[in-house]
């Protein structure tokens, strides 16, 4: 019987820009270790809504293994359905509608820029609360997945905000020491891949997406090595 395996995270875990006969890095290493995939990552989207996709999951099945990719920290996911008063509207289970707000460099990859909502909001700083409640949520998932006995794997791409040495690294903040980092991958992707290859050789847009060596690459020299380790696999 296969192993259950839930990745989470943004379109760098959708294999965005893939041909359709192309696999991504979850498919990759499901299909080497024997694992039942069932993937909720969405392109352009925040941590925080990957968590709560995470927890939707939780609620319902159960998972031998979880790898959380984790995203720029300046995204947010935004609930909206449609332009009524809020106030003197009921409150009632709808259609699920996420604007997704990231960063204006990103528009550079996206080809349609219809299928997903992006805001340029370059000059607005996150506050504390924002990036404290941002870690709180990671903290509360990593308890609930150890009460349910299943391994969360947190796995940084960029080093942006994750990489222990840059000013942006989420590291920096004292309520980021609450972050259990047994099942933490300490090298983002993004670092290994510029200290180890040719940074171009990988991509399929602008240094935005892998392309299928680079999927293949992630899988076989940086994520299976990683996890394991971590003693993962």
């Amino acid at each position: 019987m296969s192993k259950t395996l839930l990745l989470a995270g943004c379109s760098h875990t959708t294999g965005f820009g893939l041909k359709q006969e192309e696999k991504h890095w979850g498919q990759l290493f499901a299909e080497e270790y024997d694992y039942k995939i069932t993937n909720v990552a969405l392109a352009g989207s925040s941590l925080i809504y990957s968590i709560n996709k995470i927890v939707e999951e939780l609620n319902s099945n159960n998972f031998d293994l979880i790898i959380l990719q984790l995203t720029d920290l300046e995204r947010i996911s935004i609930g909206v359905n449609g332009k009524q008063n809020f106030i003197k509207g009921k409150v009632e289970d709808t259609k699920e509608v996420i604007e997704h707000i990231t960063v204006a460099r990103y528009l550079d990859a996206v080809d349609k820029k219809e299928n997903g909502i992006k805001f340029i909001y370059e000059n607005i700083l996150l506050s504390d609360f924002n990036l404290n409640n941002l870690i709180n949520n990671l903290v509360l998932l990593q308890k609930f997945t150890k009460l349910l006995n299943t391994k969360l794997v947190l796995l940084p791409y960029d080093y942006n905000n994750w990489d222990i040495n840059r000013k942006s690294s989420i590291w920096n903040l004292k309520n980021s020491q609450k972050i259990n980092r047994d099942y933490y991958i300490e090298e983002p992707f993004l670092k290994w891949l510029k200290t180890n290859y040719n940074y171009d050789d990988y991509f399929l847009d602008k240094g935005f997406h892998l392309n299928q060596e680079g999927q293949k690459l992630f899988t076989f020299e940086y994520l299976i090595p990683n996890l394991k380790k971590l003693f993962i696999i």
